[in-house]
């Protein structure tokens, strides 16, 4: 059960269920993809001047909002590491292509 629920934090549910069922994911072609990408400019600067506690806070309720869009919008969050936040969409759409 473990290996599922950190399946569910890695991956996009349809990719899981496929592999459920089929042992493994398939390549598709989708020309309708975007992936996004967001740094915040001076992190490193700004990390030496605020402690911790602050810090965390920032990114925090930025990555919150973040996180809101991509519900209202149906996107996919692929990662977030630092201060670096990654989605995508039309990853998983009626016209993928085998």
């Amino acid at each position: 059960m473990k290996n599922k629920e950190l399946l569910e934090n890695i991956l996009p549910l349809p990719l899981i269920k496929e592999i459920e069922e089929e042992g493994a994911s398939r390549p598709r072609l989708n020309s309708n993809v975007a992936v996004v990408f967001i740094d915040f400019v001076g992190f490193s600067r700004i990390t030496k001047r605020l402690p911790p506690i602050t810090l965390v806070g920032k990114l925090n309720k930025y990555f919150s909002k973040f996180d809101g869009i991509i519900d209202q919008y149906q996107l996919e969050k692929v990662k977030t590491i630092g201060d670096g936040y990654m989605f995508a969409g039309g990853l998983f759409s009626e016209g993928d292509q085998l």
